[in-house]
């Protein structure tokens, strides 16, 4: 990324309908910025780079100052510290929250009440609150701290554990309890069952014969249908490319994809697992890769600690609980999925190639597990 040393006697930019000018650089500098990216330009980014991640991210239907974090052109610290410059207002890589922080108001709207003796608020904007926030160019003295978004979550996180572990246990059965077998069997069920269990004992002692042909009579079409989907899995084929061409979405189509990689004690293989998830064919503004570890590993932490994260991908470790992530790492079999997905030519398409099926899709239909599509060639 070309940078240029930061002048202190630049001249002052001017903001006019959302784009910043940077009039006296370049004859690509002179052209008009988007707001969001535009005070860069006098923070040691060049302008020609900027003004292509503005055509790129309109392509892509992604917030510019989205695109350039994402895509790796610009750290996210540096991108937030150029901006509390830009606005003469503190920055902090340490964020302490108040009371009034809300769990996931606070992250979604980039804001959230500070614990400093002075009070004020903690902001880490995005998208069209950090246009607004350029535009207004200065906020109340004193009240304004400037932080990134991922310190803000994290910070949120911490203030709001319980909250947040609540809301995982129970908020599927709660706005939805058909989906989830929290509360157990339903009474009509418990009903259903018991008139099954007393018409079985009323019939096996009265007539045992005839009760077993009956019971036999009504699983029989279960136990058929299971052998024939087994003899079907093992005689069909199941090719890994489709036999049709499956159209390419265009980048602007695509939604944010969010992948949920759970791994425990894969020091071996960290490294080669973030290669292979660099090269999905994927816009990089638009993926959300999250490795879940767990609180007793320490082995993969300190593997992805010395390897180079892409902005996208977010390391979480997931607090000591009844669920274990392990059985589901182990179930998932990350050497195995990466052996498959490093030697498979399909591999980097999974992604694209499954989304532009699934924008086909009704509402209701949800996006197989990425495991099931890791298959050799």
């Amino acid at each position: 990324m070309p940078h240029r040393p930061h002048s202190f006697g630049d001249p002052p930019r001017t903001v006019r309908q959302g784009l910043a000018d940077v009039n006296g650089q370049s004859t690509a500098g002179s052209r008009l910025l988007p707001v969001e990216i535009g005070f860069l330009a006098h923070h040691g980014h060049s302008p020609e780079m900027l003004h292509e991640a503005s055509m790129l991210a309109s392509l892509t239907g992604v917030p510019v100052d989205q695109f350039l974090i994402k895509g790796g052109h610009i750290r996210e610290a540096a991108f937030y510290r150029a901006l509390a410059t830009e606005l003469l207002l503190p920055f902090t890589s340490m964020p302490r929250l108040a009371a009034g922080t809300r769990y996931p108001d606070s992250i979604l709207a980039g804001i959230a009440p500070s614990a400093a003796p002075s009070g004020g608020l903690v902001i880490a904007p995005q998208g069209a609150s950090l246009a607004w926030l350029l535009r207004r160019r200065h906020g109340p003295a004193g009240m304004l701290t400037v932080t990134t978004p991922s310190l803000l979550a994290r910070a949120v996180f911490r203030h709001r554990r319980g909250q947040i572990a609540h809301r995982c246990a129970n908020g599927l059965p709660d706005r939805a309890p058909h989906l989830s077998g929290r509360d157990g069997a339903t009474t009509g069920q418990i009903a259903a069952l018991s008139a099954a269990a007393a018409l079985l004992s009323f019939g096996g002692h009265l007539a045992p014969e005839i009760a077993l042909a009956c019971l036999g009579a009504a699983l029989s079409p279960l136990f058929l249908g299971m052998s024939v989907m087994r003899l079907a899995a093992s005689i069909l084929g199941a090719p890994v490319k489709p036999a049709t061409e499956v159209p390419r979405a265009d980048d602007r189509s695509l939604p944010v994809y969010t992948i949920i990689v759970a791994l425990y004690r894969e020091k071996r293989i960290a490294s080669r697992l973030i290669e292979v998830l660099a090269c999905l064919d994927y816009p990089a503004a638009k993926l959300d890769i999250k490795l879940v570890l767990e609180a007793d590993d320490t082995e993969t932490p300190t593997a992805l600690a010395s390897a180079r994260l892409p902005a996208f991908v977010e390391v979480i470790v997931a607090p000591p609980g009844a669920f274990r992530g392990r059985s589901l790492a182990r179930s998932t079999s990350p050497c195995r999925w990466l052996e498959a997905a490093s030697q498979s030519s399909t591999m980097p398409r999974m992604c694209r190639t499954g989304i532009s099926c699934a924008l086909r899709w009704p509402p209701s239909a949800a996006c197989p597990p990425m495991w099931l599509a890791s298959r050799r060639d």
